[in-house]
């Protein structure tokens, strides 16, 4: 049996979690537990070093390599550390998650590695409840759950949710949103609507009308990539009502403690993409002006500072408590860990470059919950159905650790990855058996070497 482990994710992105899997793949998850355990390690070297093993053959193919003249710097000892297979792992795990790992529990059932039927234990009741859109009458299956002495409410089924959810990383607050409002979801099972009707004096159906009239489309978004902040205080998204002639998106933030809705920004010509909370008061969010596109801090107050990455295109894969990790390019094997201010100034703390493609998408969630790690897939050909690999990258010694392949499963192929905690990795791997694609969730576990 394998120990309790902790799933930590920043924020919810339930549908996009579901990247590299589609509805057509049927997941069954074995229950038989694979004990062997299997080890890989890499020690940090200077670029000379790497360079000979690599000439060698001793490094790898890859030529993976950290940047050592910033670990140098920091005055720390390199340990050689090793990533270690713990075994399969356990749905029934999931009913003792602490409470503030509940968009974990939707995660993992959008996932598909947990069943519903896997929260018996703690489900105290389901409740069908209707709810009118834009779009019509929606009918919603919900679930309440008892965790920690506290009521934490949930889709029933994450991927036939017909609405957009997302939850507060404590579990306290429940949110529901589409096309035409936002709404918290009550114990009493009540959903209380958190959006105006209006905006400037106009309904959701008014601006429908507009924006069929200037752009023969019905596109509105009141409230789009809903996100709470790390203390559940406020919820950012963007939206389209204030400038519906332009189709501009401009960012809202709603304060639970006012119950108020404000513009934290509506630059004119401007329209943007939320990335994540830097902190409880800052976001990243990609600003698009025409063609250009950039990275800018938000703080909840509007200001906006612009942040210089490296790269000409750079793509941010990871935002979390003063770190953003990116590439300076999608896929591009040019990464790069570094602190931003809440004034905006770029502090690059780690840099990794090398010969190959990553396989990260934004709401990846790369860097491990301690900060102490970010993982990625690698590959090292563009071809579609190129060996994927996860590799561990540590942030304090420059040691780059590979993720082995799973014994006794030759054909199984690495599709994505979640940390369960400062050192715990699940790794998702589809493998085709008797013509059927399973896929099957294995704890990986570093742990000092010796």
């Amino acid at each position: 049996m394998l120990r309790q482990v902790s799933v930590s994710i920043l924020s919810l992105l339930l549908l996009s979690a579901c990247q590299g899997t589609n509805d057509e793949m049927l997941m069954a998850i074995e229950t038989a537990v694979n004990g062997d355990s299997v080890t890989s390690h890499r020690e940090s070297l200077t670029d000379d070093q790497v360079e000979e093993a690599t000439a060698d053959g001793s490094l790898g193919h890859d030529g993976l390599k950290p940047n050592s003249s910033d670990n140098s710097t920091r005055g720390l000892d390199v340990s050689v550390k090793e990533v270690k297979l713990v075994g399969r792992w356990d749905p029934t795990h999931v009913t003792e998650l602490p409470v503030d790992k509940v968009p974990t529990i939707l995660n993992l059932l959008g996932l598909r590695i947990i069943q519903s039927t896997d929260l018996d234990a703690i489900r105290s009741d389901r409740f069908t409840k209707s709810l009118k859109t834009g779009a019509g009458e929606q009918e919603l299956q919900l679930q309440e759950l008892q965790m920690a002495g506290q009521t934490v409410i949930i889709p029933e089924e994450p991927l036939a949710y017909p609405l957009q959810f997302t939850i507060t990383n404590d579990g306290s607050k429940s949110i529901i949103y589409a096309d035409n409002g936002l709404w918290l979801v009550g114990e009493d099972h009540e959903f209380m609507q958190l959006s105006m009707d209006t905006y400037q004096g106009r309904t959701y159906e008014d601006l429908k009308d507009a924006a069929f009239a200037l752009h023969d489309d019905h596109i509105v978004h009141w409230n789009m990539e809903v996100t709470a902040s790390p203390d559940g205080a406020h919820l950012v998204y963007r939206s389209n009502k204030d400038n519906i002639e332009l189709g501009e998106e401009s960012l809202f933030v709603y304060d639970f403690a006012s119950g108020e809705e404000s513009i934290m920004l509506d630059t004119p010509g401007a329209s943007y993409t939320v990335e994540g909370w830097l902190s409880d008061h800052t976001i990243i969010a990609r600003r698009h002006i025409g063609e250009q596109l950039s990275y800018v801090l938000v703080t909840l107050d509007g200001h906006e500072y612009e942040i210089d990455l490296k790269g000409e295109f750079p793509y941010v894969y990871d935002v979390q408590a003063g770190l953003v990790a990116y590439a300076e390019s999608l896929s591009s094997g040019q990464l790069y860990i570094a602190h931003v201010s809440n004034t905006g100034v770029v502090e690059e703390r780690a840099s990794l470059h090398f010969e190959g493609q990553t396989r990260l998408r934004g709401g990846s969630r790369g860097l491990s919950p301690d900060q102490s790690y970010f993982a990625f897939i690698y590959v090292d050909s563009s071809q579609p159905n190129a060996q994927r690999f996860i590799k561990i990258y540590d942030l304090f010694t420059g040691e780059v650790m590979d993720v082995t392949p799973i014994p006794g499963h030759p054909n199984a192929r690495t599709l994505d990855f979640r940390w369960l905690s400062g050192d715990e990795l699940l790794i998702l791997a589809k493998e085709e058996v008797q013509d059927e694609d399973i896929l099957t969730p294995w704890v990986y576990r570093i742990t000092e070497g010796g």
